[in-house]
């Protein structure tokens, strides 16, 4: 992305940086166009009406509010195994972790294509993230396991 400011703008809602040709914010998915209508009001009347600030908040879908209730419940169920089982809230926390950042830049790249995954979608690409994760895991240790085998028959 160009950060060129003559060719960039930015979105009056998240404040991300666009390219100048684009209608809707890459980021928060939102039209450029109501936004800059409503700077407009604000400079000709002075004030912005009520129901003009509440608009930025009606496009949030049933969606995204499911999936911030499960990132919410997936970070406080990891917090209290950590709290309660120090090793298995760790482990939790390596897992969960790489699959969970997976899964929102694949909701992310998949919401700029104005292709938006529905809420099956984001499971099942959380919980493929996770078996990934996993097996990276697994394939990891697997050859740590073999490196100190062949480390010690060598001695």
């Amino acid at each position: 992305m160009n950060l060129d400011p003559t060719r960039s703008k930015r979105c009056p809602f998240c404040l991300a940086i666009n390219q100048i040709d684009e209608t809707r914010c890459f980021l928060c998915d939102r039209e450029f166009g109501a936004a800059i209508d409503s700077s407009r009001s604000i400079k000709k009347t002075g004030r912005r009406d009520q129901s003009d600030s509440l608009d930025q908040y009606t496009s949030i879908t049933f969606s995204d509010l499911v999936g911030s209730f499960f990132l919410v419940v997936l970070i406080f169920f990891t917090l209290g195994v950590l709290c309660y089982l120090p090793g298995v809230g760790v482990l939790l926390a390596i897992i969960v972790a790489p699959a969970l950042l997976r899964t929102l830049i694949v909701i992310n790249r998949r919401k700029s294509r104005k292709e938006p995954p529905d809420l099956f979608d984001q499971a099942v690409i959380f919980f493929v993230s996770v078996l990934a994760t996993v097996g990276v895991l697994l394939l990891v240790a697997a050859a740590g396991f073999i490196l100190l085998f062949l480390l010690c028959i060598s001695r």
